[in-house]
């Protein structure tokens, strides 16, 4: 890009005289500065390493920042923050790229079965933004923060279509068969998804987005963790006892829904914090915990099937439950 180009789309002023008359790459990590370089900088430090490393200029918010160099491009803006997001909207006219958002669920099931190049899932900041969009070759960016709309003048999005494009075969709490494009799949997704799985489906055939059920293997969402008597981790259907994890409270709410609906056999279990109690006590059996600690102890000294847990995420649940050693055979 220009220098004069870049100046202009930033709203910035050039505070120096280079010799250099474009870049070659715009950056906001400092991992990523070459020779040629934009560098978009917060502290002189960080400049002046840039320009070590080989950058032909410097792309900083109105302060304190020393001109070192004076054949670097030295602009200066009022906002970085806005900067950005002139200079992205810019590039993904100029490319024709169109941003896609979907909520968190979709977001993963999308991402799991899109097989085509041309496509970003994007999960980060305005810096990951910039970065994507100078991709060779891309068409969609892919968000689910809706903290970066505004970056985007216009997006789209997926709508649950009044008839599946797919027809359901069979289903159980945690996985569906399905029938889709003259092809059987089942799939590790729960039911309640199903709307989800649609909206996407629906969304990468309109776009002309190349995808694949096949590469479906599961999403960390209503992710079934089974445990044994000792609240240790075992193999997919090894126990009768299984642990969920949610930290949102109307992702949880509905969780619960489903579960006391679909498996009306099962004792169900349900682990929330002292201030959530009344909202679930009158719907299944509730415990309180007041710590980590004490959810761990209460998961694996309590009589389950279904044990739905408030308040942590599943990467936690798994960090602080066990699981169990592969056994080694003598012949490996």
């Amino acid at each position: 890009m220009r220098v004069s180009e870049f100046v202009e789309i930033t709203h910035g002023k050039l505070l120096s005289n280079p010799t250099i008359s474009s870049f070659e790459s715009i950056t906001c990590d400092l991992g990523k500065v070459e020779r040629g370089s934009l560098f978009i900088s917060k502290n002189i430090e960080d400049a002046q390493q840039a320009i070590k490393m080989g950058a032909y200029g410097i792309l900083f918010e109105d302060g304190d920042m020393n001109i070192i160099d004076t054949e670097t491009a030295w602009i200066e803006v009022d906002s970085l923050q806005n900067a950005l997001m002139r200079l992205i909207r810019y590039i993904l006219l100029l490319h024709n790229i169109d941003v896609i958002y979907l909520q968190d669920v979709e977001y993963e099931i999308a991402k799991e079965i899109c097989t085509d190049k041309s496509v970003v899932f994007l999960h980060g900041g305005y810096a990951d933004f910039l970065e994507a969009v100078q991709r060779v070759n891309v068409r969609f960016i892919v968000i689910k923060d809706r903290v970066l709309l505004p970056l985007s003048l216009d997006y789209i999005e997926s709508i649950v279509p009044q008839n599946f494009p797919f027809k359901l075969i069979a289903y159980t709490l945690f996985n569906t068969k399905i029938y889709f494009n003259a092809m059987r799949y089942e799939i590790a997704l729960p039911s309640i998804f199903l709307n989800q799985l649609a909206g996407v489906l629906t969304l990468f055939q309109e776009q002309e987005i190349a995808f694949d059920l096949i590469y479906y293997e599961g999403i960390k969402h209503f992710k079934p963790n089974f445990i044994n008597a000792q609240g240790i981790f075992c193999k997919y259907g090894q126990s009768d006892r299984v642990v969920i994890a949610e930290k949102d409270l109307q992702t949880f709410s509905h969780y619960v829904d489903y579960v006391t609906h679909n498996a009306k056999w099962a004792k169900i279990l349900i682990f929330v914090p002292q201030k959530f109690y009344a909202i679930f006590e009158s719907i299944a059996p509730t415990q309180v915990y007041q710590d980590i600690q004490d959810l761990t102890k209460l998961i694996k000294q309590e009589a389950y099937n279904f044990g739905l847990i408030l308040g942590i995420d599943d990467d936690t649940l798994v960090d602080k439950l066990q699981v169990i050693p592969q056994e080694i055979s003598l012949f490996e």
